[in-house]
């Protein structure tokens, strides 16, 4: 209970009306096709994350190219995927490299190269943080040990359902551009 301007005792509203923005008993309609419009702004930013996936990333291109400053992008991301626009980013690269390894031949350096890390040392850390295991105990694994490591890892929100079989289907695509 809060009190209000007039003196008398208001109750406040409940989490989901307060990050939502919009005053309590407004939200449906408005709420609704803000939640809407914020999962396109993500799912944009998704896509341009696929298709740069080789390429370093900021967060202020990321904020730009959907017209939001970059902490409230940030804010916005992390709240409908459950982690930072980087973080999910290297998740990304990351499952590019298991597709990499599993599909082709590349040596832990090209597979380094093909995701834009300039250093494969580091790409191997990151990889090995990520998975727990190192890129060529990772190529030496068995399938079902690989869809273990893979399930691990994997990014766990998705902002919208559905976002998942796009990420598959869009990061094949860039997979067959880089070879």
């Amino acid at each position: 209970m809060q009190m209000n301007q007039n003196g008398s005792e208001q109750e406040l509203p409940t989490d989901d009306r307060r990050q939502s923005g919009f005053p309590a008993g407004r939200r449906s309609g408005r709420a609704a096709n803000h939640e809407s419009h914020v999962a396109r702004k993500i799912e944009q930013s998704i896509s341009y994350m696929l298709q740069h996936i080789n390429q370093p990333l900021q967060v202020a291109n990321l904020a730009a190219a959907v017209n939001v400053s970059p902490s409230h992008y940030s804010a916005l991301f992390k709240r409908w995927t459950g982690t930072s626009p980087i973080d999910y980013f290297i998740h990304l690269r990351m499952q590019q490299a298991c597709r990499l390894f599993d599909s082709t031949s590349l040596k832990v350096k090209e597979v380094a190269m093909a995701l834009g890390y300039d250093d494969p040392f580091y790409f191997s850390r990151t990889f090995k943080a990520i998975h727990r295991v190192a890129p060529s105990e990772y190529r030496a694994m068995s399938k079902s040990q690989k869809d273990t490591v893979r399930n691990a890892a994997s990014i766990s929100a998705a902002p919208c359902p559905g976002v998942n079989v796009e990420i598959q289907a869009e990061s094949s695509a860039t997979t067959g551009s880089q070879r």
